[in-house]
Order: C-alpha cells, then sequence, then structure tokens
C-alpha cells in the first residue's frame, strides 16, 4: 500500500474564546461581569455591584445622575474601566 499524501492537523488544547462584559440593572443594584467565554465553557474572571436608589425606576429621567454613577461604581468595583466598542 503507497503512503498518504494527507497530513493530519495537530491537536490543539487550546480554544478559542472571547471576553465579553455584562451590565445587570436590577430593581436594587447594578451587577457587573466580566467572563471568559469559549464554544462549551464560561468563567467569570471579574465581578462586582453597586447600589441603586429605591425609586430609581419610578423615574429613571429624574435618576438618570445616579443610574450612571452606579454603572461606573460596579464596573470599578469589578477592577473594569469602560472603552469604546469598536
Amino acid at each position: 500500500m503507497a503512503p498518504s499524501n494527507t497530513k493530519s492537523k495537530p491537536q490543539s488544547s487550546s480554544r478559542a474564546s472571547s471576553r465579553v462584559v455584562a451590565i445587570d440593572l436590577g430593581i436594587s443594584a447594578v451587577r457587573v461581569v466580566e467572563a471568559n467565554v469559549s464554544s462549551d465553557d464560561a468563567r467569570i474572571i471579574k465581578r462586582g455591584s453597586a447600589k441603586l436608589p429605591s425609586q430609581m425606576w419610578d423615574d429613571v429621567s429624574k435618576h438618570k445622575d445616579a443610574l450612571v454613577t452606579a454603572i461606573k461604581s460596579a464596573m470599578s468595583a469589578a477592577g473594569l474601566s469602560g472603552s469604546p466598542v469598536h
């Protein structure tokens, strides 16, 4: 039998992964997580949270500055900084 000319690809132990940031605007708090996500796994790398004013969702336009501050605080608590999305 003649030798085959096909080459097999080496098996790689590393999987392609992405880092994602998720922000949850809850009733009483903002929660932020950074996760490392691959095709079959997700692991939380960093997390943080900050409280929202008790009447936040009754009048969002009145509390918009508090919402922005809470998002920034939650991101800071997680050790994250804002950067533009391209």
